[in-house]
């Protein structure tokens, strides 16, 4: 469900970019999909006045999310 969100950085770390209404979506959808007593998501955002540091090839983006 998450990759069709994003895409994998980690086995267990995906970078998502979403506007406001789509991460209240994604937020929903995964409430709906863990085990509240068992499970964790954590979600960061980054916003561009945050460093990111890429090397290699790197994606300008407006807002970032990594879940």
């Amino acid at each position: 469900m998450i990759r069709d969100w994003g895409v994998p950085i980690q086995f267990s770390i995906f970078e998502i970019e979403v506007n406001s209404g789509q991460f209240e979506q994604l937020r929903a959808e995964l409430t709906d999909l863990i085990n509240g007593a068992e499970d964790k998501v954590m979600f960061y955002r980054l916003s561009p006045e945050q460093d990111r540091i890429c090397l290699g090839v790197s994606v300008q983006t407006e807002d970032l999310l990594f879940v």
